[in-house]
């Protein structure tokens, strides 16, 4: 009894499986493939735009406010406690 429930199921899994697309990936991959393309462009953009400090500029903004963020209850707190 157990083997035939199993097996119906394996049966209507098989079937869903049929109605898919072979591979719901196959856009990503392909838009992978452009992007891989693009790197090199990219590093001719990076002569004009300097991205590395950018993204230091862009790291340090968030770090700080991360640590506002995290600090400000702490003020807020000893300005309570303070009077």
């Amino acid at each position: 009894m157990i083997t035939l429930i199993v097996q119906t199921l394996l049966d209507l899994a098989s079937i869903a499986l049929m109605l898919l697309p072979p591979c719901p990936f196959l856009a990503f991959f392909s838009a992978v493939d452009n992007i891989v393309l693009s790197v090199e462009v990219m590093s001719y953009i990076a002569w004009l735009i300097p991205f590395s400090a950018i993204l230091g500029l862009l790291n340090m903004w968030v770090n700080a406010i991360i640590i506002w963020y995290a600090v400000r209850p702490l003020l807020k707190w000893a300005k309570k406690a303070g009077g």
